[in-house]
């Protein structure tokens, strides 16, 4: 709120500057934009421009004569980072390192490195993983039910025959240590024994 106040009076000072007179208008909101920003590239033209929609919209209820940009012509106004892709080789080593994790950790040397590797193999939220169940896993059909997906739904997710393999191998060490009924969590709080969560992890 402070920032877009700052930037509104920089506005006000540039339209003085320059004599303008009457209401605001397309024209020298642009070119305000464009003025003196800290980077000049149009994502950040595109971002002082947003910043006066508010007050325009303030001035045009007010003043009928206002004008404005109907749309942002400098493009958007958020950027979305570049996602980055792990080699096999990264995850590897990620796996690999899980298998040191110190055991007072509550995702010690059995959970994590198998979270982990389904989290690369399959592509699951870590949302998805966490909440998985027991009875979700059908090894047999090599796929597992993700009950909470996006936006509430289920879905399917199919497995290759290593994971398949790499789950089996878990879960026998998981099921000989922890309860193992349908509907208790994949995933346990070395520790506790409870669900594996963001918070205890």
């Amino acid at each position: 709120m402070k920032t877009a106040g700052r930037q509104i009076i920089s506005f006000a000072r540039y339209a003085d500057d320059r004599g303008h007179e009457g209401t605001l208008s397309p024209d020298i909101a642009l070119r305000w934009a464009k003025a003196n920003a800290t980077i000049a590239d149009p994502f950040t033209w595109a971002k002082r421009l947003e910043v006066l929609r508010p007050f325009a919209t303030f001035l045009a209820a007010e003043y009928g004569e206002t004008t404005f940009p109907a749309t942002n012509p400098f493009g958007r106004t958020k950027r979305r980072l570049a996602p980055h892709i792990f080699t096999i080789e990264e995850i590897t080593a990620i796996i690999a390192e899980a298998h040191h994790i110190r055991r007072v950790q509550a995702a010690g040397t059995l959970m994590m490195p198998a979270l982990v590797g389904l989290l690369a193999a399959t592509g699951l939220r870590i949302s998805e993983a966490l909440s998985l169940q027991l009875r979700d896993l059908d090894l047999e059909a090599a796929q597992i039910l993700v009950r909470e997906a996006k936006y509430g739904r289920q879905r399917l997710v199919a497995l290759h025959p290593t994971s398949v393999a790499a789950l089996e191998n878990f879960l026998d060490r998981r099921n000989a240590i922890f309860p193992s009924s349908p509907t208790d969590p994949v995933f346990l709080s070395e520790l506790s024994g409870k669900m594996l969560t963001y918070m205890n992890a």
